[in-house]
């Protein structure tokens, strides 16, 4: 496994961490007292001058030979030891050695002749009056005077001096002394010939430490193809990315929308944000790495936040490489969103919060008639609903995707779910057209055209078992919504278009009930002037909700096994042992089966002297009880079925016999026993006690497992009087 992000060129991976390579000082740059440097004539092949502005390749030379007496480091450490000598190549344009050395022109010295008669000796040295420097190949050989290039190392190799003494450091004034070879000329001196831009380094300098023979010098190590290495300090980025987290909201909803429940702000849960970076990623065969798109995901919590990570080289990564991100935002009844930022620079690693406010997905549009106007319909019901099973949709808090038309016949649902939808009218049940997916940016040109005829809807509701009307029903429409009279009776007046149309009643007691009515084309009928055959909304009685089968909880679903307690059901009598119950299902084995097996709406219930419910022989008392207030008591019925180990001996309501046959000796292996109870119900809290009893034992034992199971329904009518 590599670092990530890949570590730049000057550093190296270390145990997944980026630390910079230990520098090796290879090259050196010189410059005059007023920060002019000494810069290679076109690159070399010419002169050597003291240049203005920023130094480039011309300007750092490589270190050809190199003293061995003391590390070449960065600053502020000790570069060189007094008086190192020093041969310098100019870099080409690539931080490469060139084929051009520094070199010192060389002088003449002419002796008399050694006799008479003979020519004069001439002896050449390096520096003096009238020389420079060059940066090039070797001098040419010959020339009618004895010389021969390159034999004498004097020419391009130089020793550093610094006034006082020491160490040479970065930063430090020396002088570049040059080894005339000739004891009786020298040494001379590295001098800047002039304070202009482009001034000649001469090699004639007669003292060091001068003011024109002064140098600062600065130690570097190049690399080809990198340049220079940066100074310590600024430190060495040695690896820039940047933990990445989307802060994803709701964004402000429009003004009428019906539909949005969460306010501007909201964290939006189990959103999905994606960023796609290409970046410098290992490979396992050459080049080693490649620039490779890579995707960065993450999904937001109910804190609406996401860490974007990748998987890159066999680990999860969550630093995504500096530069400019895409980070797109999307989830189920929001609208996609791409926001681009700029992740920061930040050495090794840095974090940053991205907000990405989401507007919720519409569907909208207009409702007009048939009419060549297009007049709109105001006041008008409309829904989302799926266009297979036509039942509608829900909004974010669980209620119907239905709202009414504005003045101008508009609508606007907001946060719809990305899913098949029908757009879709009581106001004409028959319009089966606007079906389609809704895509996250929304469905936003919807028109519903209907019928421009109207007629009078008139019928009642009334109790299923009964038959007799019920007072203060809510009937809703297309229309909007009425409620019934004491006759039962409602009148929804001049609906469009005629044909049929959905009804649906409530009221307090009752289920819920609904028909699909048919809206005459004309007609002034009303509660006084009833129709042939009015429309009847029959609602069944609602069930006592406080009545609960055995192990389950508040609603009405099986709790798993070795559940502690009953949240509904209490042993007040046993013949030995705890009162306390233990729920039991297949998961935990014996005793079920034999027992009759699992399904979501109840459980076996025991006493929870051990976790196969055993317990004495004798009569166990299972009580529930529930509330009738605000049903007749009078219409309360119970139809139900039990099970037990062993025998069911009785069921008592209110402390009363229900006269229901007790159960068989092994009920708990062949299923249910059924039951009912029509009379014996009191206004307000009533008692139901399910009486067992345990008929056996395990051999060799006082006791065996012993259980009760029920399932029952319930029904009663609303309470009408005071």
């Amino acid at each position: 496994m590599t670092c990530w992000p890949l570590c730049n060129s000057w550093c190296e991976c270390i145990n997944d961490e980026c630390q910079p390579m230990p520098v090796r000082v290879n090259a050196v740059r010189l410059r005059t007292r007023d920060n002019r440097f000494l810069t290679a004539v076109n690159g070399g092949g010419a002169g050597l001058t003291a240049n203005n502005g920023s130094p480039s390749q011309s300007a750092t030379f490589l270190l050809v030979s190199r003293p061995t007496t003391a590390p070449l480091t960065m600053p502020p450490l000790t570069i060189l030891p007094l008086a190192s000598p020093i041969s310098l190549v100019v870099c080409d344009n690539s931080f490469g050695a060139s084929a051009n050395l520094m070199r010192v022109e060389h002088s003449k010295f002419t002796s008399p002749p050694p006799a008479p008669h003979a020519p004069p000796l001439v002896t050449h040295f390096f520096g003096g009056p009238g020389t420079f420097l060059r940066v090039s190949t070797p001098f040419p050989s010959g020339g009618g005077d004895g010389y021969t290039s390159d034999n004498n190392p004097s020419e391009w190799v130089f020793s550093l001096e610094k006034a006082g003494g020491g160490a040479i450091n970065y930063g430090d004034e020396v002088s570049l002394r040059i080894d005339s070879s000739l004891d009786e000329k020298g040494p001379f001196y590295f001098r800047t010939t002039g304070t202009q831009d482009q001034a000649p380094i001469g090699g004639d300098g007669t003292a060091p430490f001068q003011s024109d023979t002064v140098f600062v010098v600065e130690f570097h190590e190049v690399r080809v193809g990198l340049g220079v290495r940066p100074l310590e300090p600024p430190i060495i980025k040695c690896r820039s990315c940047t933990v990445v987290t989307a802060k994803v909201t709701r964004a402000a909803l429009p003004a009428v929308c019906q539909g949005g429940s969460l306010p501007t702000g909201s964290a939006i849960n189990n959103a999905t944000v994606v960023s796609t970076v290409v970046a410098l990623v290992p490979t396992p065969t050459p080049p080693l790495t490649m620039m490779t798109p890579i995707e960065f995901t993450g999904t937001t919590g109910t804190d609406g936040l996401a860490t974007l990570v990748a998987f890159i080289d066999g680990a999860n990564r969550n630093c995504i490489p500096d530069g400019t991100i895409n980070l797109v935002a999307s989830a189920n009844r929001h609208q996609t969103k791409t926001v681009s930022v700029t992740v920061p620079d930040v050495p090794d690693t840095g974090s940053r919060e991205v907000s990405i406010p989401l507007d919720c997905t519409q569907v909208s549009g207009k409702m007009v008639d048939n009419d060549i106007n297009g007049n709109a319909l105001p006041g008008k019901v409309v829904r989302l609903r799926d266009p297979i099973t036509k039942i509608t949709i829900l909004d974010e808090n669980g209620n119907p995707f239905m709202t009414t038309t504005a003045a101008d016949g508009s609508f606007v649902f907001c946060c719809v779910p990305h899913q098949n939808v029908q757009v879709w009218t009581t106001a004409d049940p028959t319009q089966m057209d606007n079906k389609k997916v809704v895509p996250p940016e929304g469905w936003t040109d919807v028109k519903i055209v209907v019928k421009a005829t109207c007629g009078n809807l008139v019928g009642k509701v009334t109790d299923a078992v009964t038959r007799q009307p019920i007072t203060g029903a809510t009937v809703t429409e297309a229309g909007g919504r009425q409620e019934t009279t004491v006759a039962g009776c409602f009148t929804f007046k001049c609906l469009m278009p005629n044909g049929n149309n959905e009804l649906t009643a409530e009221a307090p007691g009752y289920l819920p009930g609904s028909v699909i009515a048919t809206v005459p084309a004309t007609g002034n009928f009303d509660c006084q002037n009833l129709p042939p055959n009015p429309v009847n909304i029959e609602l069944k009685p609602a069930s006592i909700r406080s009545l609960f089968n055995t192990g389950v909880d508040a609603s009405g679903t099986s709790l798993s096994d070795a559940t502690i307690g009953d949240p509904h059901y209490r042993l007040v009598s046993v013949p030995g042992g705890t009162t306390e119950i233990r729920v039991r299902t297949s998961a935990g084995g014996y005793p079920v089966p034999p027992y009759i097996g699992d399904n979501s709406i109840s459980a076996w219930i025991g006493p929870n002297n051990d976790g196969l419910v055993r317990g004495p022989t004798g009569e166990y008392d299972y009580q529930t009880t529930f509330s009738l207030m605000g049903f007749d008591s009078s219409t309360a019925k119970i139809t139900g079925k039990w099970s037990t180990d062993n025998n069911g001996v009785r069921i008592l309501l209110n402390g009363v016999d229900t006269g229901n046959p007790p159960t068989a000796f092994a009920q708990f292996g062949s299923g249910f026993a059924p039951f009912s109870i029509t009379g014996g119900f009191v206004p307000g809290i009533n008692t139901l006690d399910f009486i067992v009893n345990n008929g056996s034992q395990e051999e060799g034992l006082p006791f065996a497992p012993t259980a009760l199971r029920v399932e029952m329904i319930s029904i009663a009518t609303v309470a009408t009087g005071p």
